[in-house]
């Protein structure tokens, strides 16, 4: 499939995530390029997941530093007066030590008992010297990381408001759609959910079937407007028509509770077995829950595992926990 407005070979080329098109040259159809770590482009929305899968991931990283770092000086400088007094208080700035430099303690396979006991020892001890300048180090840096990150994000989500904006003004209905999710989870603009349903409407109404599944979990979730389970079913089942995987997941999970139509496990067995077919990691979950239980369907414990095992292939978290629990 290439550009309609310049359709050579030289000015499209596709996402390397989703295959998507992407033109370099056209002003009409403008998309956002980056690269990802082997030199792949990448359209324009693969570019803003990335980007903000990645800040979440050096956020929730930050988090954990933060309270390790609390953790470690709360001990160090109870310690440090207690030196006085005896070994009390070398311990616990040694534990402070051990506890900042985790899992670096380590010593190699290849060492002798002694050697790593010695290493181990010589290590703790330097660390323990010197241990708030090295937490003061490494808070600095992290944060300069976490600046450049967010900064790449925004980057990322100033282009895509500019040229959805843009693209959105001349119907396209993808364009539109995009726009309207910005507005909806306030990405990269100030959160407005009556624009927000606004526009995804218009898309929703043009036939974008990702507009109209979105619209569905509005009306589920009461997001701007109140709980209607009708109009979610409605606009879910059209989305459902186009194949839009989310949206057979929704409506099974609808016939699961229901939730703007009579419960059925059958039913709900059944729409979300359609997308799990196809690789919806949600829907794989959800069914090995009822082989779990024996949940409109016989139970089956092998088929429950099956199902949480190609969900968390794919990095669904709720299918690793299961696999886990019930291991």
């Amino acid at each position: 499939m290439n550009c309609k407005f310049h359709p050579t070979a030289e000015a499209v080329t596709k996402c390397a995530k989703c295959g998507k098109p992407i033109c370099f040259y056209c002003d009409q159809k403008a998309f956002f390029r980056t690269e990802d770590e082997d030199k792949k482009p990448l359209c324009l929305e693969c570019s803003l997941k990335k980007a903000k899968i990645e800040f979440e991931a050096y956020e929730e990283f930050e988090k954990e530093e933060k309270k390790r770092r609390k953790k470690a000086l709360i001990f160090w400088f109870i310690g440090l007066p207690l030196i006085a007094l005896g070994g009390i208080g070398l311990i616990l700035m040694i534990a402070a030590a051990i506890i900042y430099m985790g899992k670096s303690l380590i010593a190699s396979e290849e060492q002798t008992f002694m050697d790593k006991v010695k290493g181990t020892l010589f290590v703790v001890l330097a660390f323990t010297l010197i241990l708030p300048f090295v937490i003061l180090k490494d808070s600095s840096s992290d944060k300069k990381n976490i600046k450049r990150v967010k900064g790449k994000l925004q980057e990322v989500q100033a282009a895509a408001f500019e040229v959805w904006t843009k693209n959105a003004e001349q119907g396209d209905s993808e364009a539109i759609y995009n726009l309207g999710y910005l507005y909806l989870h306030g990405d990269g603009v100030a959160k407005d959910c009556e624009k927000a349903i606004e526009l995804l409407e218009k898309s929703a109404n043009q036939g974008n079937a990702e507009a109209q599944c979105s619209l569905g979990y509005i009306y589920i979730d009461g997001d701007g407007v109140p709980k209607d389970f009708t109009k979610a079913f409605e606009w879910l089942m059209k989305a459902a028509k186009q194949g839009n995987l989310d949206a057979f997941f929704a409506i099974g999970s609808a016939y699961s509770e229901g939730e703007g139509v009579p419960q059925d496990d059958v039913k709900a067995v059944e729409w979300w077995s359609k997308a799990a077919e196809r690789g919806h990691a949600g829907s794989q979950c959800a069914l090995g829950l009822c082989y779990k239980d024996g949940t409109g369907v016989p139970q089956d414990m092998a088929k429950a595992f099956n199902y949480w095992k190609m969900a968390a292939e794919q990095g669904y978290k709720t299918a690793e926990e299961l696999l886990a629990e019930n291991s």
